[in-house]
């Protein structure tokens, strides 16, 4: 049985494997210079903004805005994944070469996995809140405004769904079959520390970045460079959380399936 203590165990494995400076450099760099790229031309071709007219009217530039949600999110997708394959395939003493995305049928297929996680824990989320809501109205009187309490049901049931179907993922970088009710199962009584601990890996990238952007302040002066630095802190903070995720997800799924 996995317990509280084993779960904690996993934690020394995935640091140590994170934090392989070689392995992380060659991970990072491709991710965090196109993720900058996207950030640079965001800037000056802006996805959303204030046409130039007498009335106020707002203009959407699909292009940018496709550029904007769908790049990023595949480049921290692959490298996701690939952090996993590593995890489960191994990686070749003598490969040093720098990580570059391949939009290959894998990766399509981990992003296909993740869509459906999504829009699955977002449907359920609704159905469990509108189903909550209907049952309390014949028990407490809800005030009018009933909505917030909807929309209030979805923010805290979509995270708790995601959290119960994330060994999906893992199991597709390893090319095995896992069926919805098996995931749903398999975090059955981890799901809180999962939680957690997603929280923990927040919170110690969220902290080098403050620590990054204050000594940054001390340094430089001119707005525009403080500008820069605190996009690119930003950007290595979103990479390296995902890569924390997918590396302690995988060892993970790999404990589970043991005991399983």
């Amino acid at each position: 049985m996995i317990n509280s203590l084993t779960m904690l165990s996993l934690l020394k494995p995935t640091v140590l494997f994170v934090f392989n400076w070689k392995r992380l450099v060659r991970l990072m760099i491709f991710p965090v210079s196109a993720l900058m790229a996207v950030v640079v031309l965001a800037a000056f071709y802006p996805p959303v903004y204030l046409a130039e007219t007498i009335q106020l009217k707002v203009e959407v530039n699909f292009y940018m805005l496709f550029l904007v949600v769908c790049v990023p999110g595949l480049i921290l997708l692959s490298v996701m994944l690939r952090v996993q394959q590593i995890l489960f395939f191994g990686e070749a003493e003598e490969t040093n070469r720098l990580f570059l995305p391949k939009p290959d049928k894998n990766l399509f297929l981990y992003a296909a996995m993740c869509l459906k996680v999504m829009f699955l824990s977002f449907l359920l989320a609704i159905l469990i809140s509108f189903i909550a809501i209907s049952l309390l109205q014949y028990i407490l009187p809800l005030p009018e405004r009933k909505e917030m309490f909807f929309f209030g049901g979805i923010a805290i049931c979509f995270p708790y769904l995601i959290i119960r179907f994330v060994l999906k993922l893992p199991a597709t970088a390893a090319g095995r079959s896992l069926k919805w009710l098996d995931a749903w199962q398999m975090t059955s009584r981890i799901n809180i520390m999962i939680a957690m601990l997603s929280a923990l890996f927040l919170i110690i990238p969220v902290l080098l970045l403050t620590i990054f952007q204050t000594m940054a302040k001390n340094i430089f002066s001119n707005e525009q460079i403080l500008l820069f630095v605190s996009n690119f802190s930003v950007v290595c903070s979103v990479v390296l959380v995902c890569i924390l995720h997918a590396a302690y997800c995988g060892y993970l799924f790999s404990l589970v399936s043991e005991k399983s």
